[in-house]
């Protein structure tokens, strides 16, 4: 997000979105970040992640969609990886718990 905004050096999230507002940079997509993606993000249990390749491979490959759209000929899609990250990685977490819990059991 710092490379999309363009934004260096701020203390925290609410800082950098709040830089970003003031320079009307994607106000929209501050907004949802603000009302819906940070409380997304607060609601992960951060501290119990899966511990499994199949958790990081999911990471990974967000990932990987995300660097291919860094050359920002589409704004857009930036955006659209962040929000599908944001949207998917407690479905991600639950995915990996459940393949986990069910190699246990077995």
């Amino acid at each position: 997000m710092y490379i999309y905004f363009n934004i260096k050096n701020t203390k925290d999230i609410y800082d950098f979105l709040s830089q970003a507002e003031r320079q009307n940079k994607d106000n929209l997509f501050v907004e949802w970040f603000l009302n819906k993606g940070i409380p997304k993000l607060r609601s992960i249990d951060l501290n119990n992640l899966p511990k499994d390749d199949r958790f990081l491979a999911m990471l990974e490959l967000d990932e990987y969609f995300l660097k291919s759209e860094m050359d920002f000929t589409d704004p857009e899609e930036i955006r659209r990886c962040i929000i599908s990250f944001v949207n998917s990685l407690q479905q991600y977490i639950d995915l990996s718990k459940e393949e986990l819990n069910e190699e246990c059991r077995v």
